[in-house]
């Protein structure tokens, strides 16, 4: 099943910028999951690696059967947790994800301070090595993202229309951060539980390293 499967995630996810691997976990797995999640307080930060319980997940999800073939020889530099409820409900413009946390000093424009780490936008090269992984902990039906099929491989906007993708409990979407994407509200399910991962090559140049390391 694997062998039959996983060529068409990759041509997918290499052409079009995003794929959606189901059933990446079981339910009751991620109800341990969301039942580990501490109480934020909070319907989302980019501070997750800061949990033990999180990086051990950036751990599984690196070594599982039906991802490592997206994140072949990469490590977890992020993770950001996305709570939409009925009552902290947003939607969020499409977009490209270029800024992330790094330690270290050079010539790649600053992007400031957020939530105290300090983001940076690498090059383009960089950008392009990065996979992010969306494990859904909830059902979407109306859909998780927005996405331009086929935007990551041209520097303007892509000319073509942002579709839906729909996932369940379970589901990992791979996406290609440069890949244009967003987010619309919820609208047919009362949650929507996101951890969205960065795995990225762990070695970068000049004197610059990512903030996390998992």
């Amino acid at each position: 099943m694997v062998s039959d499967v996983m060529p068409n995630h990759l041509y997918e996810f290499e052409r079009r910028g995003c794929t959606v691997v189901k059933h990446a976990l079981s339910i009751s797995e991620c109800r341990q999951i969301k039942n580990e999640l501490p109480d934020l307080g909070t319907s989302g930060t980019r501070r997750m690696l800061d949990v033990p319980s999180i990086r051990d997940l950036a751990a599984d999800l690196r070594n599982h059967i039906l991802l490592s073939p997206f994140l072949s020889k990469k490590r977890s530099v992020l993770c950001t947790l996305f709570n939409k409820t009925r009552d902290h409900n947003w939607s969020l413009k499409m977009h490209r994800d270029m800024v992330f946390p790094l330690r270290g000093e050079g010539s790649w424009p600053c992007a400031g301070t957020k939530e105290g780490l300090t983001c940076f936008r690498p090059p383009r090269d960089i950008l392009d090595q990065c996979v992010a992984v969306r494990l859904n902990l909830d059902d979407a039906p109306e859909g998780d993202i927005l996405f331009e099929p086929g935007s990551h491989l041209h520097d303007e906007p892509a000319d073509s229309t942002a579709i839906p993708v729909g996932a369940e409990a379970g589901d990992a979407i791979v996406l290609c951060p440069t890949t244009i994407h967003g987010s619309a509200k919820l609208r047919d399910s009362n949650s929507r539980l996101v951890l969205h991962f960065l795995f990225a090559p762990k070695e970068l140049p000049h004197d610059y390293s990512w903030h996390y390391d998992a």
